[in-house]
């Protein structure tokens, strides 16, 4: 199925996502892992794995308790 870009503004429109406004905020942390981290890396193209801790949202669970997200 095909969606143009007129359709998919159509209906951020009707469910009325355009309204709505992000708040990004920095990360908790940031670090590096996995073998790069540990200075093992063998191959010749490298790979580095990021771990990034946000930050607690209040409320968030409340709202959507199917939510996936580890706290």
């Amino acid at each position: 199925m095909q969606v143009t870009g007129e359709e998919a503004a159509g209906f951020v429109r009707d469910v009325g996502a355009d309204r709505v406004e992000f708040k990004f905020k920095k990360p908790k942390s940031i670090a590096i892992g996995g073998s790069y981290s540990i200075k093992c890396v063998v191959k010749p193209d490298v790979s580095v794995d990021l771990f990034i801790q946000l930050p607690k949202v209040p409320g968030f669970l409340a709202i959507n308790p199917r939510c996936c997200w580890l706290h």
